[in-house]
């Protein structure tokens, strides 16, 4: 199942959300697919939720994120890369709300982005005291514009693999303090790491 649709492509709600702030963005959206899951070992949901709601970290997850930039309370401008799929490198505002009680993180794309961007991550205690459970929705509905192709090239179109890719990253980041190395991210090397909370 893929967590990455337009309001047309929806269907049954089968997944309910324990945060108020993912229940508005899904009913804003009409979103009714299930969220994809990951299980962090060794970090409880309040340390995973430190690590996520810092913007300095967030290029280590999304890729071609290079880098982002405060801009008010709430809202940090990301920085895209070119790629080889858009030799345009490009910027757009996020807007942030964080539910430290859930825990539960969303980041949307401002008004007048030519594009509708959520993420929302969802943070449940996994059973026996294994980890985290982290639930991601993305949801991303293109309208007409410059921007809205060039954000297409930059996320790809198959939208299971590339939230796979940031669950991925999360979960090395949580656990190791490292993620995969790939080109226009930074290496993941211990030494050019933020410092981890515990």
């Amino acid at each position: 199942m893929c967590p990455l649709t337009s309001s047309e492509q929806a269907k049954k709600i089968q997944h309910k959300s324990k945060s108020q702030i993912i229940e508005t963005m899904r009913a804003e959206h009409d979103e009714k697919k299930l969220p994809l899951s990951m299980t962090i070992h060794k970090k409880t949901p309040e340390e995973v939720f430190q690590l996520l709601k810092l913007p300095e970290n967030l290029p280590y997850f999304f890729e071609n994120l290079s880098k982002t930039e405060f801009v008010s309370e709430n809202k940090n401008k990301w920085f895209f890369d070119a790629n080889e799929e858009s030799p345009e490198a490009f910027d757009f505002v996020m807007q942030s709300e964080f539910d430290e009680n859930s825990p539960a993180l969303l980041w949307r794309s401002e008004d007048g982005a030519g594009f509708d961007y959520s993420v929302a991550i969802e943070l449940e205690r996994a059973q026996a005291n294994r980890g985290t459970i982290a639930r991601m929705t993305v949801v991303y509905d293109n309208k007409a514009g410059k921007f809205a192709s060039l954000f297409e090239k930059f996320m790809g179109k198959d939208a299971e693999t590339v939230s796979r890719k940031i669950l991925g990253r999360i979960k090395a980041f949580c656990e190791t303090g490292s993620v995969p190395t790939t080109k226009g991210q930074p290496s993941g090397r211990a030494e050019d790491l933020p410092q981890l909370k515990h």
